[in-house]
């Protein structure tokens, strides 16, 4: 047991992903909604991202930020 890779012992209650074309045909159906619950899902997620706080940043952490980027930018290089 201990010298098997996962894969070969099986591991339980693991479904495969979807493929893209499954994904997609979910989408085409959306995913069994009608088009107003559509419509309110939308919406409520709309009204979610808006709801949601955004970080303000002072000029001081901006400049930091971007020190910090071009380090690592040069670092990389």
């Amino acid at each position: 047991m201990f010298g098997q890779p996962s894969f070969e012992r099986g591991i339980p209650n693991v479904k495969p992903a979807p493929t893209n074309e499954q994904v997609r045909e979910q989408v085409r159906e959306g995913a069994g909604l009608s088009a107003e619950e559509r419509k309110a899902a939308q919406r409520a997620y709309m009204q979610e991202l808006q709801d949601r706080p955004t970080i303000k940043l002072t000029p001081e952490e901006i400049k930091a930020l971007e020190e910090k980027k071009k380090r690592e930018e040069r670092r990389a290089a």
